[in-house]
């Protein structure tokens, strides 16, 4: 996000460049009644840090209770 803000200025083929800059990232699921459920979503960059957790209703391509906590991590040594 950091970077495609300073794109967005600098760049006008930035949308063309676009990367996930995310050096770990994990989580799991489960399905149930076309239900998907995930309390343990993990992805983390240099200076940023989200852990996430709800669920996503598949058929009616809804998101009814999803919750992603950002937050910022005071050197870019993480």
């Amino acid at each position: 996000m950091l970077r495609n803000v300073a794109l967005a200025f600098l760049d006008p083929d930035a949308q063309k460049a676009q990367k996930t800059d995310f050096a770990e990232r994990g989580g799991t699921y489960v399905i149930r009644h076309s239900v998907l459920t995930n309390t343990d979503l993990s992805l983390k960059s240099p200076l940023l840090r989200l852990s996430g957790k709800g669920t996503v209703d598949l058929p009616k391509q809804r998101v009814d209770d999803y919750r992603i906590t950002p937050k910022l991590v005071a050197s870019s040594k993480g």
